[in-house]
């Protein structure tokens, strides 16, 4: 949604953008492939999230005020997981597990 909302970019994976989009129906929805392609399709779509996140945080797009409004909203603390460490909670970003932003 992130992606859809902030950049017209092209498709990353054309097949597997339909069932990966929350706004396709179930029925209308293929199978799922390998659980390898999977992770590198969301690598690369959090790697893109990202790299249009700090553009925007730079004010490095077409429409910085009403695009920095869509993120905040889309990528506030509500819509981060807290996840439990050694030293307590910590968050992390819902489009990329491995990253604590």
């Amino acid at each position: 949604m992130v992606r859809n909302l902030t950049a017209a970019e092209p498709l990353i994976d054309p097949p597997l953008e339909a069932p990966m989009d929350s706004a396709t129906p179930e029925p209308a929805r293929s199978d799922l492939p390998d659980l390898s392609r999977l992770r590198s399709y969301r690598q690369t779509v959090a790697e893109r999230v990202h790299l249009r996140t700090s553009n925007i945080a730079s004010g490095d797009v077409g429409a910085p005020a009403q695009l920095a409004v869509a993120v905040t909203t889309l990528l506030s603390p509500s819509s981060t997981t807290s996840t439990s460490t050694a030293n307590g909670s910590a968050r992390r970003c819902r489009c990329c597990p491995t990253r604590h932003c």
